[in-house]
């Protein structure tokens, strides 16, 4: 099966997975790069209006997204915080138990899985995404940053097409949970970051991941392809 799609043009959505049929042999003029779009973008309100950092996990509730090490990282946090956990999956259960095990019940509310994120972020100050495995891109990161929303994240897969270490957020080596921690509780430190870096994410979103951009490089591979 691989033999037979090196042969065909492909579509991949970040650099990373470029990389990946790179390796596995596809030829680089065969591999169109068409990044995901983001609308009804909106600009953050304000930044931890009672002195407490208001945390989002945005995924699946399964072990690759990581939310365990999310809630390890959590129990190191010594800064006010409250960690919403938007999603829902077969981990559920297991993670509940270990946030009661590691006295994080007062901080952390399991809100199952929601239709409208938007009105989550904008009750957001810093999206956490500690994915353990290799994401094609991360779409809840991109769809943070059209909300102004900065983020901390595990340096993995194609988490780098839209956060910017140091610009747009924090970026952390993979299954490094306290340094992931310490990138959480700079921000609480440092309450002037969730400014500067919100307003970088959502420049970064409006201007990079349009639906202008998306349907002219749609369109220009349609083009490529008669």
């Amino acid at each position: 099966l691989l033999s037979e799609l090196r042969g065909h043009p492909a579509a991949v959505i970040s650099s990373f997975m470029r990389g990946n049929l790179l390796s596995n042999g596809f030829a680089p003029e065969l591999i169109r790069l068409i990044s995901p779009v983001v609308e009804d973008a909106v600009p953050h309100g304000q930044f931890m209006p009672d002195g407490k950092l208001r945390l989002l996990f945005l995924g699946q509730l399964i072990r690759g997204k990581g939310c365990d090490l999310l809630l390890e990282a959590a129990a190191e946090l010594n800064i006010p915080f409250f960690l919403t956990i938007a999603g829902d999956g077969a981990d559920r259960a297991r993670l509940e138990r270990q946030c009661a095990s590691l006295g994080l019940t007062e901080n952390v509310r399991f809100a199952g899985w929601q239709s409208a994120p938007a009105e989550l972020f904008a009750q957001t100050d810093l999206l956490v995404f500690p994915s353990r495995w290799q994401e094609p891109f991360g779409l809840s990161g991109l769809e943070a940053q059209a909300h102004g929303v900065p983020a901390v994240a595990f340096r993995n897969g194609g988490v780098a097409e839209w956060l910017v270490d140091g610009v747009t957020g924090l970026s952390v080596a993979g299954m490094d949970v306290a340094g992931f921690a310490k990138a959480v509780e700079r921000f609480a430190m440092e309450p002037e970051l969730l400014k500067i870096m919100g307003a970088h994410s959502y420049h970064n979103a409006v201007l990079k991941f349009t639906p202008e951009r998306f349907i002219a490089a749609v369109r220009k591979l349609m083009e490529e392809l008669q």
